[in-house]
């Protein structure tokens, strides 16, 4: 059989069009193959992961936690003052133990003159014992006008039988701050003060705690807004099954948590911070917050983590450089260096180039993948999405510009908002919108009284009692 040249030919054109699908096929998998490895070797260290969801697997390197050795060893330093249990001078009881027999002769020692008392305390808690005080007013019929009157209860006590300030506060102590769900709550109320309490009253104390708190929210608002730097973040939640979140606004004496079933500027709007803060904001590049006329602070921390993952799956060179310049900045600051303003400027200039260099090495290992179809953006790579984060130079050196490495990371707002995961795993999820409303607005008045040096405890008392509800001094 003669075959045609021109058979031949078409057959080749048809072979080198199906070599060409082939190699763009083979270019698309290896993508996907390369993004799935690296999403297999993401892991708290890397990624925005909690460490809890870390396999147990070995991590390709230990060394990427930001913290670095401080080359001592472990428990109590040289010079450090210890706490061990002292005996007291007077103490409570004293219990005399009289040694009337020879253990070794059995001889009578009643009448023996005593040379020495040893003496050894035993610390301990009292039997626990609910208090019930009552309240009499008196009914008098006036002789002069014969009209009856009565003296006045006091202002809290309004029912015939309640429960008092001192048990309301520790409900709310072991509800909201050591997240006991209502269950194991009404049993240890029974196992160790032999009080009944139904989950409907602890429900209404917590209801009862969260109106009396509206006011001083309000004023840890308007605080907040007024002071010079700030930290947000905002974590999900489940709330009757559905998605909620948690929106965190803090700084180093003050705490406001919010809930709303909206993550983005609507949220943060309707909290009341924001709109009129006009400081240092320190967060995690969420885009809601670029909404606000505030000075950016980006969180390092997560841009470190996002650059260790590009340099242990990738071959690009800009994560090294990029996160050598970042820590070494930090720990100038840390160490207290004088910088001039030759030595800021030559380093903003070294992280601006580092940063353009990455664009480029982007560029030829991540380009454009043209195959995609449909509307909308392009998937870029995460090299290019992170590139982008890093565009913003003063942002992400705001804690170098400023010289003040607490703005380096946003883990001032995370460790506020890691709570909510913690009640999360040990409670459950909300059962309506007015639970997560209650929990953040005690959550956050307790977090605010800790970060003052008050007793939360007294503190959670005093808003059930007479006087008035206990408040951070503000300098």
């Amino acid at each position: 059989m003669e075959i045609k040249i021109e058979d031949l030919l078409l057959e080749i054109a048809k072979l080198r069009k199906e070599i060409e699908k082939l190699k763009i096929e083979n270019e698309q998998l290896k993508r996907e193959n390369a993004m799935l490895k690296a999403r297999l070797g993401m892991n708290s260290s890397n990624s925005s992961f909690p460490p809890s969801s870390d396999k147990f697997g070995k991590k390709k390197d230990k060394n990427r936690s930001l913290r670095k050795k401080s080359g001592k060893a472990s428990g109590g330093q040289i010079g450090h003052k210890g706490s061990t249990l002292e005996k007291v001078d007077n103490p409570d009881f004293v219990i005399e133990l009289p040694n009337e027999i020879c253990p070794h002769c059995a001889a009578n020692l009643k009448d023996v003159k005593v040379e020495e008392v040893k003496t050894r305390q035993v610390f301990d808690i009292p039997e626990i014992k609910i208090n019930v005080t009552e309240y009499q007013a008196h009914l008098k019929t006036c002789p002069h006008c014969n009209k009856k009157s009565i003296s006045e209860f006091p202002e809290n006590v309004t029912h015939n039988a309640q429960y008092g300030a001192n048990i309301k506060g520790l409900i709310l102590n072991l509800n909201v701050y050591h997240c006991l769900p209502y269950k194991r709550l009404t049993e240890l109320l029974i196992d160790v003060f032999n009080l009944k309490i139904s989950e409907g009253t602890i429900y209404n104390t917590l209801k009862t705690a969260h109106t009396k708190l509206e006011k001083v929210e309000n004023f840890f608002k308007e605080q907040l807004a007024k002071s010079e730097v700030a930290h947000a973040d905002e974590t999900g939640t489940k709330v009757n099954g559905f998605r909620r979140w948690i929106h965190s606004f803090s700084n180093d004496k003050l705490t406001v948590l919010t809930s709303h079933k909206n993550r983005g500027k609507k949220a943060i709007v309707e909290a009341g911070i924001l709109p009129n803060f006009h400081g240092i904001l320190s967060h995690d590049c969420w885009y809601a917050y670029d909404c606000f006329n505030v000075t950016h602070a980006l969180c390092n921390a997560h841009l470190l983590r996002e650059l260790n993952f590009l340099e242990e799956n990738t071959e690009l060179k800009f994560p090294t450089k990029v996160k050598d310049i970042l820590i070494t900045l930090k720990d100038m600051i840390d160490s207290g260096v004088e910088i001039d303003e030759k030595t800021e400027l030559d380093f903003y200039l070294k992280y601006m180039f580092a940063v353009e260099q990455g664009y480029l090495e982007e560029r030829i290992h991540y380009p454009l993948d043209n195959t995609q179809v449909g509307k909308g953006k392009k998937k870029r790579s995460k090299a290019f999405n992170l590139l982008k984060r890093l565009s913003r130079h003063a942002d992400v050196l705001t804690f170098f510009l400023e010289r003040d490495s607490s703005l380096f990371t946003n883990n001032d707002a995370e460790r506020e908002i890691r709570n909510v995961k913690i009640k999360s795993k040990v409670q459950g999820a909300f059962r309506s919108d007015l639970g997560s409303e209650i929990y953040c607005r005690v959550r956050g008045y307790i977090a605010t009284m800790k970060k003052n040096g008050q007793n939360q405890y007294e503190a959670l008392k005093s808003i059930f009692e007479l006087c008035d509800i206990m408040l951070p001094v503000i300098s």
